[in-house]
């Protein structure tokens, strides 16, 4: 089993934030890239349920 998927992506970026979203993403926090000026969402996603064995 994996763990937790963290991924950094631009606000303005809204077609990559629909398209992580839709694979089950969610904002975790915000900072500014201040090398571009710009505001960076991280994004995360769970890690999977663990399924117990009968």
């Amino acid at each position: 089993m994996h763990g937790a998927l963290t991924l950094e992506v631009y606000e303005k970026n809204t077609s990559a934030r629909r398209s992580h979203a839709r694979m089950g993403f969610a904002e975790e926090s915000r900072r500014v890239d201040r090398e571009c000026d710009e505001i960076m969402l991280k994004l995360i996603r769970p890690a999977p349920e663990r399924q117990s064995r009968a």
